[in-house]
């Protein structure tokens, strides 16, 4: 019952420190100074129990009892920018959460800072929001977000595919326009310092996920938008919000929070004699539990020990590592051992193939380039139209090897996104067929499309058209036919498309390895012919990507057949 009742008062405590913590940190946000929370802090002590001592330096600005000692623990650091500086120096790999990365381009909570708007401008813009509500027939208090400096919002989500105009509410106020100016200043002042190059301009974040803190986004002279990036440019934004909003906030202070009495119980606060009891069944049930956990673990002991050695093998680099597989508890934590083992040697297999690979495909367009710029240097070649058609187009075989490079990394990291809609594959087939009919003639190759009528898929419009553009030029430059066929149609509860020749089709097990990257195994699919090896592997992501699969085989008689199905 004893142990129950502390339970339950230190949950309150624990519940009531909390709520004390944000109202300071509210106060801290949206106050310069700590002058006036004195009346505030002695009617937050009586509602919630709590004593409150606030601390800069040393010296006490407030307390609500100052006939007690300070405590010697029940500290906590108010600062507002902390965790903003946090965040700036946060690591990010290639998993991290968008929403995450978005906390780079933030003010703290509820601080406005140079941002805040008069009474005036903020009546004018919540009428605005207003309006813009009742047209969208949504509720004011559920399609309308403030921001801690009074501007209101609607989330672009609430918007698309509405004819409501936002009037007013795209564009900053003339205030918030010359705060952004001087937050984008001093944000590349601290870039240019540290040697990297500015950006263009801040906006604020037209797709906010905070209604307390505001969010901005960089905006290229691409116009684009883009979050604040990590590293040296979030540590900048920091710097430059800190410096330009630090007037607006209090200063950082220690917070001191305990009961009335200046005491901080414990979770055992009892009579001596309880706990001596106390002590003594805790240790006579650890002394049982110990030598009983010692007689069944000994062998599990020695497993984990067998695991360990060979996990710090692992890590030293040792890949070829294995661990025996018993009959026991430990067998599938063994295998699966055994399993990581083999793919991070895979994995690592594969790595070094890439580098090799790409290094072999860059090394011919190189050594090109520099033999007829060597060769122009010491006048043995003449510097004319044609060299420079030439070193173009070894510069451009260059630029679409990086390219494709690029496309299967984001891919591979999961960072490559799709927008995806339905769209008329049909159209799609047909539009694609008749870009690269050109193209295809001047190779002597004749280019024809079937595909059943108002065919539609969901997909992403651009990527598709890459996977298109990727399967028929790989059957116009590599199948030494003279036709070429592209045809779509629906097929149970997928759309199945195909790119035909009739060309000699692949030989032997070569199929296995048409989609590897770099991989050209047969004499007629020779890099001679253009392009950067990557195609077929770039196609196959992409339909990945899809949710959709691609395979390909030899026709009966002559030529190869690549079939993509997506679902419908």
């Amino acid at each position: 019952m004893q142990f129950s009742y502390y339970l339950d008062v230190e949950e309150r405590n624990m519940n009531s420190n909390m709520e004390v913590i944000a109202v300071v940190e509210e106060w801290a946000a949206s106050h310069d100074n700590w002058d006036e929370f004195g009346p505030v802090s002695v009617q937050l002590g009586e509602e919630k129990f709590r004593r409150i001592a606030i601390v800069s330096g040393g010296e006490t600005l407030i307390d609500t009892r100052p006939d007690l000692p300070l405590p010697t623990s029940a500290r906590y650091p108010i600062d507002i920018w902390k965790s903003s500086t946090q965040w700036a120096f946060q690591q990010f790999d290639g998993e991290t959460a968008a929403n995450e990365r978005a906390m780079l381009g933030m003010l703290p909570a509820n601080v406005a800072g140079a941002f805040d708007l008069s009474a005036v401008t903020r009546s004018a813009l919540l009428a605005q929001a207003t309006e813009t509500a009742e047209c969208l027939g949504l509720p004011v208090e559920e399609a309308v977000r403030i921001w801690p400096n009074g501007r209101p919002f609607i989330h672009p989500m609430a918007l698309e595919g509405s004819k409501c105009s936002t009037g007013t509410l795209a564009e900053p106020a003339e205030t918030e326009q010359r705060a952004l100016d001087e937050l984008t200043t001093g944000m590349n002042t601290c870039l240019i310092r540290a040697g990297i190059p500015p950006i263009d301009t801040l906006v604020f974040d037209p797709a906010p996920t905070s209604d307390h803190q505001i969010s901005f986004a960089v905006l290229d002279t691409a116009e684009t938008l883009r979050a604040v990036a990590p590293g040296s440019e979030a540590r900048c934004f920091v710097a430059a919000a800190h410096a330009q909003s630090d007037d607006f906030v209090a200063p950082p202070v220690d917070l001191y929070l305990t009961d009335h009495r200046g005491d901080y119980r414990g979770l055992f606060d009892l009579s001596p004699g309880s706990n001596a009891r106390i002590v003594a069944v805790v240790l006579a049930i650890l002394t049982l539990v110990l030598a009983t956990a010692w007689y069944i673990t000994s062998p599990v002991l020695r497993q984990v020990t067998t695991l360990s050695r060979a996990t710090r093998k692992l890590a030293d680099g040792d890949l070829t590592t294995k661990v025996p597989v018993h009959d026991d508890e430990f067998a599938e934590l063994a295998t699966t051992f055994n399993t990581m083992a083999r793919d991070l040697q895979i994995s690592r297999d594969q790595q070094s193939q890439m580098v090799n690979d790409t290094a072999h495909e860059l090394r011919t367009p190189l050594t090109n380039l520099r033999g007829w710029i060597e060769g122009a240097q010491d006048g043995v070649v003449t510097l004319d139209r044609d060299l420079l058609t030439l070193l173009h187009s070894e510069t451009m075989r260059l630029q679409h090897i990086a390219s494709d490079l690029q496309t299967l990394t984001l891919a591979d990291a999961g960072r490559l996104a799709l927008n995806s809609e339905e769209m008329d594959l049909s159209a799609l087939i047909e539009q694609t067929v008749r870009a690269t009919a050109v193209t295809a003639r001047k190779s002597g190759i004749t280019l024809a499309a079937y595909a059943s009528p108002d065919l539609k898929v969901f997909a992403d419009l651009l990527r598709l058209r890459q996977v298109l553009d990727n399967l028929i030029a790989n059957a116009i430059n590599h199948s030494n036919g003279t036709m070429v066929t592209v045809g779509a149609k629906l097929t149970g509860d997928f759309v199945e498309i195909t790119v035909a020749d009739n060309g000699q089709g692949v030989s032997g097990d070569a199929l296995l390895h048409l989609f590897d990257r770099f991989w050209r195994g047969d004499p007629s699919r020779s890099r001679h012919a253009g392009g950067s090896g990557l195609g077929l592997s770039i196609a196959q992501r992409l339909v990945t990507l899809h949710h959709g699969t691609i395979e390909a085989k030899n026709l009966p008689r002559h030529g190869l057949i690549v079939t993509v199905r997506m679902p419908a």
